[in-house]
């Protein structure tokens, strides 16, 4: 069994250039001229009569068609008898068991052409439109892939030609013979990223170990060899392992998470992960059918459903409340990175009756200063649903997370490190519908942020007004619901 922990989009550096180059390609003469050449060519040489008589041309035609052989250097007389130049006769090659001439001419073309800066290979329109660059991670390359772009760029494609034709140009290149015959310019068009988003996941056969795929087939075929993992990899780099024993303890008494604790070892401060997985597996996770385990992130596809599943049944009947309050994990860089997220945040937004005050999507982030908010919301700017708030502290301990809609729905995940480099967690918590778990939690966050002594609040505009501030306006709102 697969299970997807989370899905990441990577944004991978490209270039476009404008390609002025020339080609050789196939000709093919009229057909009364090509059986002309045919028949001097089966006989060597013979008279304008024999040839006029043959085909029943009238003197007239004949003439005009040996004078247009004659300008193409295609017949020459001698003896007062017309034959083949050298050059036609060095045309005629086999095809399908005849002799048939085959000429080529040089034309000018110029084409769009794009690669991607790493390993300099051409982008199709397929590869190109595989996916979606709105959330996503900028791919670190080193300095060199950035110098001497225009000799790459020719020298790629002078390998690539053909490649480039039945990628680019969507040419058959087994039936239409053509041939670069020199790039005579290239130039600079634009920069842009090729959004590469992966899906991280582990299988029940080999729980604690990462895997990664494409979630493109079509990325997938054309990074064959899977060259930009390796470059993925370096760039969601984590410096070291952590202990998470305090911040375990934080998260049990803050989510009152009633599943996962049999599955970590105090003595070892890790978790049994197989057994987590196996259990999941096999359906022995949940407490009942409104309380139940949660693997991966909130937004993964198969949470998304079950949530929004659950919710949308629950928002048929037009309960009271409305309004979500995400405390979020953006402290990962790899969180959210896909549009996945933005996914889940609009099937719940448009669940909310609009007409009342508390239906928003408040997302509580971590945030130290006013720079880091800018990020922030550079990061998620496509969330247009939503309103940011930044935290002085992180509810549940650091790698904690939350979403509440009070009176309907608590769900939590903590982030369980893994034994490897990449910053990619296993989130694992659970999610509820019934009210005990709701209404505690809820009353535990309400309690938590009346205790902050300050918010900072660095996502909102200069001059704000106290009681006009997302946290006075939205938050405290959506939350206070939960006590009614």
């Amino acid at each position: 069994m697969k299970i997807q922990l989370s899905k990441v989009c990577f944004g991978l550096p490209t270039k476009s250039f404008f390609m002025d180059y020339t080609v050789s390609k196939k000709r093919e003469l009229p057909v009364v001229k090509e059986f002309v050449i045919r028949l001097i060519y089966s006989l060597s040489s013979t008279s304008l009569e024999t040839i006029q008589d043959y085909f029943g041309l009238t003197s007239k035609e004949m003439l005009a068609i040996v004078d247009d052989l004659q300008e193409e250097n295609l017949v020459e007389w001698e003896g007062g008898k017309i034959k083949l130049t050298y050059y036609a006769m060095s045309k005629f090659t086999e095809e399908d068991g005849n002799l048939r001439p085959t000429f080529f001419e040089v034309t000018d073309e110029v084409s769009p052409v794009e690669f991607e800066l790493y390993s300099f290979q051409m982008l199709s329109t397929d590869v190109k439109r595989s996916g979606s660059q709105d959330f996503s991670i900028s791919l670190n390359l080193p300095d060199e892939c950035y110098r001497n772009l225009l000799n790459k760029a020719q020298s790629a494609f002078d390998s690539n030609f053909n490649l480039f034709r039945e990628l680019v140009l969507k040419e058959d290149v087994f039936s239409e013979i053509k041939e670069l015959y020199k790039i005579n310019q290239v130039s600079d068009r634009y920069d842009s990223t090729l959004p590469l988003e992966v899906e991280y996941f582990v299988d029940t056969d080999s729980p604690n170990i990462l895997k990664m795929e494409y979630v493109s087939n079509t990325v997938d075929e054309w990074d064959e060899e899977k060259a930009m993992f390796s470059l993925m990899d370096s760039t969601i780099e984590v410096d070291s392992m952590k202990d998470q024993h305090n911040s375990f303890n934080e998260y049990l008494e803050a989510s009152n998470d009633p599943l996962i604790i049999q599955y970590w070892d105090d003595n070892t401060r890790t978790f049994n992960i197989k057994a987590l997985v196996n259990h999941y597996e096999n359906g022995l996770t949940k407490l009942n059918d409104d309380t139940f385990m949660l693997l991966g992130n909130f937004y993964t596809e198969s949470n998304r459903d079950i949530i929004t599943g659950r919710l949308k049944a629950i928002f048929e009947d037009k309960p009271e409340n409305s309004g979500l309050i995400w405390l979020t994990n953006t402290e990962s860089k790899t969180w959210g990175k896909t549009t996945d997220l933005s996914k889940l945040v609009d099937e719940v937004y448009t669940l909310f009756d609009k007409r009342k005050k508390t239906s928003k999507v408040v997302l509580g982030m971590a945030c130290e200063s006013y720079q880091e908010s800018i990020t922030l919301r550079n990061n998620f700017w496509k969330l247009s649903t939503a309103d940011f708030m930044d935290l002085p502290a992180k509810f549940g301990g650091e790698d904690a997370e939350f979403m509440i809609i009070p009176g309907i729905m608590v769900a939590s995940l903590f982030h369980v490190q893994l034994d490897d480099q990449r910053d990619i967690s296993f989130p694992v918590g659970y999610v509820s519908f019934e009210p005990k778990f709701i209404s505690e939690v809820s009353s535990k966050l309400l309690d938590w942020t009346t205790l902050q002594p300050k918010y900072n609040d660095f996502f909102e505009k200069k001059g704000v007004k106290e009681d006009q501030t997302v946290k006075n306006k939205c938050f405290i709102p959506i939350l206070n619901q939960s006590i009614k």
